[in-house]
């Protein structure tokens, strides 16, 4: 008997539902945390603002900016430090330039949305990602411009845990049920960000649960 099985799935692809049976619930409850707050995704962390002249406030765009998501493999890359050597193994650098000239009509606004943030390789190691890094969501709007308006800034992401903060989650949402009376049939609900496709998030997760469970053991023999 499959112990884990995936349900007939929805029309979104990023959302799973998984059946768990005789899986006890401490189990997958530990799958939950850690799809939730331990899996490595790249977000933008400094932003410098080089012109701004919408009617946004430059710390409302940033807010804006840092949620957008980016999808590339941060496993790549390694943590940030600010003197490290090698910029390119530790962030991503994306850029931002948008001006409105009011072609003839002085009253038309003009929208600004995420994809419009350019990526900009740094080195030969980025230039050879398997993937360009890409916005996962290019049709959320940043900002709207007024004609005469423009922004001009530069973005780095770096890599961490949505247990910093929820802008590098790699879920939407996770959740379990009880699928009946008894502890021995769960349901799991399962929406990725799109960053990484369910099946890998799955791989990276049992792969954690594995190596802390591996740890403790080691522990336990001291």
């Amino acid at each position: 008997m499959q112990r884990v099985q995936l349900l007939p799935e929805t029309s979104d692809p990023h959302t799973w539902e998984l059946q768990w049976k005789g899986v006890p619930v401490c189990y997958v409850n530990a799958v939950r945390r850690i799809l939730m707050s331990h899996i490595e995704t790249m977000a933008i962390e400094h932003v410098k603002i080089i012109k701004n002249t919408s009617y946004i406030p430059d710390e409302m765009l940033v807010h804006r900016l840092a949620m957008t998501g980016i999808r590339v493999n941060a496993s790549l890359f390694e943590t940030y430090m600010e003197d490290n050597p090698d910029p390119s193994r530790n962030q991503l650098v994306f850029a931002l330039q948008a001006i409105h000239s009011n072609g003839g009509n002085s009253f038309a606004k003009k929208t600004i949305y995420a994809g419009d943030l350019i990526w900009k390789p740094l080195g030969s190691f980025q230039e050879r990602l398997p993937e360009k890094p890409t916005i996962i969501h290019p049709r959320i709007p940043l900002v709207c411009l007024a004609p005469g308006q423009e922004i001009q800034l530069e973005c780095v992401c770096v890599k961490s845990t949505a247990q910093e903060h929820a802008k590098w989650s790699a879920v939407d949402h996770v959740y379990y049920r009880f699928a009946d009376d008894s502890s021995d049939h769960i349901i799991m609900h399962l929406e990725s960000r799109g960053i990484y496709s369910n099946k890998e998030l799955l791989v990276k997760t049992l792969g954690q649960l594995k190596d802390r469970l591996n740890n403790l053991q080691r522990e336990l023999e001291l």
